[in-house]
């Protein structure tokens, strides 16, 4: 009877050990969540006036050409039973992709909630899922015959009688383990025309900085326009902690030449970081790119030598405004103007290329990692360590638990969401190490400016003797620390307790034999 109750006590030690061992290996994961439907109009349909408010569902062999579109591209995966998204293309930025065999299309206007009563809130609710999509998101289609080519609609595009029963179920798929940033945790709104629609520099910044990034904008619209009509709605709404602030061409060319416009235009500014300021977000200026002079009539801005100088001087406001306040500033109309990059760099009098969008969200990103504490008001210093979502270690108190076997110290310091220049790795004699493996009692050391602000003793689970794996040398030295012959320090001790008792037992003396068996 005691055998068989040893040899179940054994199983269940090994039973136990397998789910432990597989926890200090737990990668980084994966978090699904459902955000909504988007509603189809039409199924491979040509492409017409962009601001139709349409969703185009596209079929193999159908091409992503269309600039004034926003599109994806999504290939079924039967073992996840869904399509999955390959490829996402902001609205104004080029594409050579046709829809593969068993993938699908989606191509959405960029002026998704401009336009009438009835299609404006229709795309709205579009937009606000579309915004959110990312490559490696999940589609499922529902009302939709592929096979026929048709979708599940009724009545009149673009009236209260149209319904659409066509729909694309969106989950998002998101890696929980994703580096932290200072925005991470932040709300980002940014309002503006369609060069902030367009380009996909919003997305850019949400992918960068893993943080939520609405986009607001509103192709044609004015500051004014916006400040008045559109603010309360698609800004203060959302409740933002920072607030991009793009304008400038279409009111430039709304006011003609005047000087009273560049006033209006200043004016506008100061109220819109006024009204940031009131309910707590950040304002961050930002001056759109420069257009293709020679499109336009210029005889109405002769008072400052054109319009390439009305443009000159009145963005140069926007400048000013943020000096005034003492805002942030990005100068993307002057990188323009310095590298001559209109019109090569513009698909038509107005919008960036692909490569001009390009080189916008390199100055957008560069600024605002450069800034990135003073915008979201912290520290530039870590003050602690924190691990990865994921990872499987965990600290506790002073020690960091949860460790595998045989890690290296750069894959040690990559399981922190803090920058591996903030950390160090000192062995059992306090000698810092920049490679080999870590074992039990080692410590990681958060660094600032030379000093040691914190320090965490590595704890392996069964590792005993500190060499970072498991070995016969710990059963003999947990069945001695048993005996009381020798002493266990605290990590050595969290290291053998497998059984949670806060001490050294012969329970943990199974557990160790068992490992070692295996």
């Amino acid at each position: 009877m005691k055998k068989i109750l040893v040899m179940l006590l054994a199983f269940t030690l090994v039973l136990s050990t397998v789910c432990f061992v597989k926890g200090t290996e737990v990668k980084a994961a994966n978090v699904e969540t459902y955000i909504g439907d988007l509603k189809l109009t039409k199924i491979n349909g040509i492409w017409s006036d962009p601001t139709t408010n349409t969703m185009i569902l596209l079929t193999p062999g159908q091409s992503l050409n269309a600039l004034y579109y926003a599109r994806l591209c999504a290939v079924y995966d039967s073992a996840a039973g869904c399509y999955v998204v390959t490829e996402k293309i902001a609205t104004h930025c080029s594409s050579s992709t046709t829809i593969p065999t068993g993938g699908i299309g989606l191509a959405f206007n960029y002026a998704p909630i401009s336009g009438n009563s009835y299609s404006n809130a229709f795309a709205k609710a579009n937009w606000l899922v579309w915004d959110k999509i990312r490559v490696g998101d999940k589609l499922t289609l529902s009302g939709v015959d592929l096979t026929n080519k048709t979708l599940s609609v009724s009545g009149t595009w673009a009236s209260a009688s149209f319904v659409s029963n066509a729909l694309v179920k969106v989950t998002t798929v998101r890696d929980d383990a994703a580096p932290k940033t200072p925005f991470t945790g932040k709300k980002i709104v940014c309002m503006g025309d369609s060069v902030t629609v367009g380009g996909g520099w919003t997305e850019a910044i949400s992918n960068t900085f893993n943080t939520e990034v609405i986009n607001s904008g509103f192709g044609g619209d004015t500051s004014t326009n916006y400040y008045n009509y559109r603010y309360q709605t698609h800004v203060a709404a959302h409740n933002p902690d920072i607030v991009f602030v793009e304008f400038g061409i279409n009111d430039a060319l709304t006011y003609k030449g005047t000087a009273a416009g560049i006033e209006t235009y200043r004016n506008t500014l100061r109220n819109i970081y006024q009204k940031n300021t009131a309910m707590g977000a950040t304002t961050i200026f930002m001056t759109p790119n420069n257009i293709n002079i020679s499109m336009y009539d210029g005889s109405s801005y002769s008072a400052y030598g054109g319009l390439q100088g009305y443009l000159d001087a009145f963005l140069q406001a926007m400048e000013d405004v943020a000096n005034e306040y003492g805002c942030h500033f990005i100068n993307i109309y002057e990188m323009w103007r310095t590298n001559n990059y209109a019109p090569t760099y513009l698909i038509d009098g107005t919008h960036p290329t692909s490569y001009g969008y390009a080189r916008n969200i390199e100055k957008i990103l560069a600024y605002l990692e450069e800034n990135k504490y003073d915008i979201c008001g912290v520290s530039a210093d870590p003050t602690e360590l924190t691990v990865k979502s994921g990872s499987g270690i965990s600290i506790e108190g002073s020690l960091l638990t949860g460790v595998g076997e045989s890690v290296s110290v750069d894959s040690l310091k990559a399981q922190f969401n803090e920058d591996a220049g903030y950390i160090s790795v000192r062995n059992a004699g306090g000698a810092e190490i920049t490679s080999g493996t870590v074992g039990t009692t080692f410590t990681v050391n958060l660094v600032v400016g030379g000093s040691v602000i914190k320090s965490y003793s590595v704890v392996i689970a069964g590792d005993v003797t500190g060499d970072g794996v498991v070995s016969g040398a710990d059963y003999i030295l947990v069945k001695s620390a048993i005996s009381g012959t020798v002493s266990l320090n605290t990590p050595c001790v969290k290291a053998a307790d497998f059984d949670g008792s806060g001490d050294v037992s012969s329970s943990d003396y199974m557990y160790i034999r068992t490992l070692l068996s295996k």
